[in-house]
């Protein structure tokens, strides 16, 4: 199956502003709401296409039941805004995804377990929550399974790592 990112013009323009490739995000969503913007996640509570955590879209100035009611372009606003701050740290696929999934882990080597930083409890709490990040069902997630994960998927519709080598060349140009 190839991804329809013309499907959502509100995608190009977000990601022009974020000066990240289009299918980037569209896959980030993608995992995360399968576009559904009513998507929750009765367990932890996120919701909406990027499963905004309750206390993300407090800081954004809404609530995640204001985020459920809201259509896909007030959606992709609030994506802006959750991913400006980090627009400096994305490179690629993997970095637009942690920045959604688990910002801490941007940067970080791939035998890193997420909620390590927390106590080994915690990172065993972020496995038990997450099983579709978590590839061989071991009681932790690393960054290597993310991005397994994501790289699997991203795959699964067409894609080819070899355009990021070239949209990254684009932009080191244009500067």
């Amino acid at each position: 199956m190839k991804a329809d990112l013309t499907k959502y013009p509100k995608l190009k323009e977000v990601s022009d502003r974020l000066g990240i490739q289009p299918f980037w995000l569209w896959l980030v969503i993608q995992h995360e709401s399968g576009w559904k913007p009513t998507a929750i996640n009765p367990t932890t509570g996120a919701s909406g296409l990027i499963q905004f955590m309750p206390a993300t879209a407090r800081a954004l100035g809404t609530s995640t039941a204001s985020i459920l009611t809201s259509d896909i372009n007030k959606q992709l606003e609030l994506v802006y805004s959750y991913l400006l701050p980090y627009k400096k740290k994305i490179k690629d696929i993997d970095d637009v995804y942690f920045s959604v999934f688990y910002p801490n882990a941007i940067g970080k080597s791939n035998n890193y377990i997420l909620g390590s930083e927390k106590g080994m409890e915690y990172a065993r709490k972020v496995a038990k929550q997450n099983p579709a990040n978590n590839p061989d069902k071991d009681d932790v997630i690393t960054v290597a399974d993310v991005k397994k994960v994501i790289m699997d998927k991203a795959k699964s519709y067409g894609y080819n790592p070899l355009t990021d080598f070239f949209f990254r060349l684009k932009k080191q140009l244009a500067v």
